[in-house]
């Protein structure tokens, strides 16, 4: 079963999968705009598809707030997630999905907190934002990235993806990194800076995104193993 199958067939019915599929390791990147996330995730799934086959490591797949919102939203899903109610925000509106322009109230924010949750005890993915190292931060087999980077390289980067002006590629970050602080602050009461709440932060602008990855399995794999030797 491909990897996004598998997560709709564990949120629809999570009894519907083999208890053998849950519970493996996954991973949140939390990151300033254009720092590099979906670079790395890509590039975390890579390298452990290239690691001998020892089936946590296996069939990774990479959910972002498109994927997730996507997720919240399919109908056959939706009526079977149970949103966790939290602390209130005074805002309604948190935060600006990028796949509509328009902007989520809290009951669909938590929706998709509840997929989010469901995804780290599902494991074998990588969540991109949407504050999943506080939604999942009760998963002990969760491990917690944050991306930094200067500035200028993330105006740059914009303006070559995006072919804009350095002030409108300046603008839109400034917009973005608004938005994530005000998402994390509003939902969960913590600063998206903290780096209390991740396993390891990387500046993207002094660690290639090829290192940050290597790094981040190499932890994978020793927390694996000394899962197994507790196990046996």
């Amino acid at each position: 079963m491909r990897p996004l199958e598998l997560v709709r067939s564990y949120l629809r019915d999570p009894a519907s999968v083999d208890p053998s599929q849950v519970g493996h390791p996954f991973v949140t990147i939390s990151r300033q705009s254009c720092a590099g996330g979906h670079r790395l995730a890509r590039a975390i799934v890579a390298r452990l598809e290239r690691l001998p086959d020892h089936g946590w490591n296996q069939h990774w797949a990479v959910c972002d707030q498109r994927t997730c919102a996507a997720l919240a939203a399919d109908p056959t899903i939706s009526a079977c997630v149970h949103p966790v109610r939290g602390q209130e925000c005074g805002d309604p509106c948190i935060t600006r999905p990028a796949s509509s322009g328009g902007r989520l109230n809290q009951e669909q924010f938590r929706h998709i907190e509840a997929v989010i949750r469901a995804l780290g005890r599902l494991g074998r993915v990588v969540i991109i934002g949407r504050g999943a190292m506080c939604a999942t931060a009760q998963e002990p087999a969760g491990v917690h990235i944050r991306l930094v980077a200067e500035l200028a390289d993330r105006v740059r980067h914009l303006q070559t993806v995006k072919l804009v002006s350095e002030d409108a590629a300046r603008a839109w970050i400034a917009d973005q990194d608004a938005a994530h602080r005000h998402l994390v602050r509003a939902m969960y009461g913590r600063d998206i800076e903290d780096p209390l709440l991740y396993h390891m932060v990387f500046n993207t602008s002094r660690i290639p995104i090829e290192d940050a990855a290597e790094a981040v399995v190499h932890l994978l794999e020793s927390r694996q193993l000394r899962s197994s030797n507790v196990s046996v």
